[in-house]
């Protein structure tokens, strides 16, 4: 926590600053903008998920008579506290223990209490992975700073694997309950992301790509770009950071393949599983259009037949697409073009040796053959 935070919270709650807490003397634009402290006369759940980021995204915090300003103060750093801010606020070990013991808090690491009403376990994969980015963080407090996959969590990126939160320290630190405190170089200058230190997304991906497999790389990069966390020349940057890193050689494959054009990791793994196949296909966000040449919908990924319709392959999902039903709707105004077949597929029927690459086949092959993909048709031209 900040110092300007201890400040304000300590001014709120009338108690008197120790010397030495806190590092950090620049205010976050949050809190400079926090209204006065108000307590909650009974305990309530505060629904703090906002227009600004949605139930599954940022749990909601059990308010339990905590001041309203550590209640938001909770809600940036994903449901937890730790103790120095609770005791700053008056609430004491003993308190916090004997929520921890009814069942009201969680304490999932030494000197840190989840205040969430709600598990873990009920947020989206991302969200869980900024959770846990957060708990490494105040778990190891100081000047720790969020690298790897942690980052990367910080800054957005979606399609991330299962991971240990990881963090550097700018000293040697032992790891505890799951959290590793790394040691490693940073190239750039690490950047604030909300209430958290990070490492800069090109030194966050250059770490943890290497010790991916190169699909799930491909989902990584296809969300960073498409995120708009980094930019194409940065890409580049990570590509050259990498030369004659341990694991950097598998992924050669990924680096023709990236296209921040994809909207989900469920894309990405799509089309390298096609392309693993022997069926790279033709385009992705295939415009079709109706006779008029008005705009129907955007196919995830086509290929196109011998005969100018085209063979959708549409991905569908609730962890990247928001909602866990067909559009049903969208689906049936592509077929009426009859310029378009579209198939339908979930995250299990993906893989080489999946039900997706298999239909997929059995289609071209009584189709007899389709187009190149684009961007070789481009480079041929």
């Amino acid at each position: 926590m900040c110092r300007s935070s201890v400040d304000t919270l300590a001014v709120s709650c009338g108690v008197a600053v120790p010397s030495g807490m806190g590092t950090d003397t620049t205010p976050t634009s949050a809190e400079r903008r926090l209204p006065p402290i108000v307590r909650a006369p009974v305990p309530v759940l505060l629904d703090t998920s906002s227009t600004a980021a949605p139930t599954s995204l940022r749990a909601p915090v059990l308010a339990d008579l905590l001041p309203a300003a550590v209640v938001r103060l909770a809600t940036t750093q994903h449901g937890l506290l730790t103790s120095s801010q609770l005791a700053m606020c008056g609430v004491s070990v003993a308190v916090a223990k004997r929520r921890v013991l009814t069942g009201r808090w969680r304490r999932p690491t030494r000197g840190v209490y989840d205040v969430a009403s709600s598990s873990p376990l009920q947020l989206r994969p991302d969200a869980r992975h900024r959770r846990a980015a957060a708990l490494a963080l105040l778990a190891f407090g100081g000047r720790a700073t969020a690298v790897g996959f942690s980052a990367l969590a910080c800054h957005g990126v979606w399609g991330l694997p299962v991971h240990s939160p990881e963090v550097t320290c700018g000293s040697a630190r032992s790891d505890r309950d799951g959290l590793r405190c790394r040691e490693v170089s940073l190239t750039r200058s690490p950047v604030q992301v909300g209430a958290f230190r990070c490492a800069h997304p090109v030194d966050a991906l250059a770490q943890a790509l290497p010790r991916c497999s190169p699909r799930t790389a491909l989902g990584m990069l296809d969300s960073a770009l498409h995120r708009q966390v980094v930019t194409e020349e940065e890409v580049a940057e990570v590509r050259a950071l990498l030369v004659g890193r341990r694991g950097a050689a598998g992924l050669a494959v990924v680096w023709a393949l990236v296209d921040g054009r994809r909207e989900s990791p469920l894309e990405s793994w799509a089309y390298y599983d096609l392309d693993a196949a022997g069926l790279r296909p033709t385009d992705i966000q295939v415009r079709i259009v109706d006779a008029s040449g008005v705009l129907v919908a955007r196919g995830d990924i086509g290929f196109r037949l011998p005969d100018g319709s085209w063979l959708i392959v549409e991905l569908n999902g609730r962890e990247y697409h928001g909602v866990a039903v067909r559009d049903d709707t969208r689906r049936n105004a592509v077929v009426a073009t009859e310029r378009a077949r579209v198939l339908d597929y979930w995250a299990e029927h993906l893989g080489v040796g999946g039900t997706m690459v298999r239909q997929v086949r059995d289609v071209l092959d009584r189709a007899g053959a389709w187009s190149a993909p684009v961007s070789e048709r481009r480079r041929a031209g």
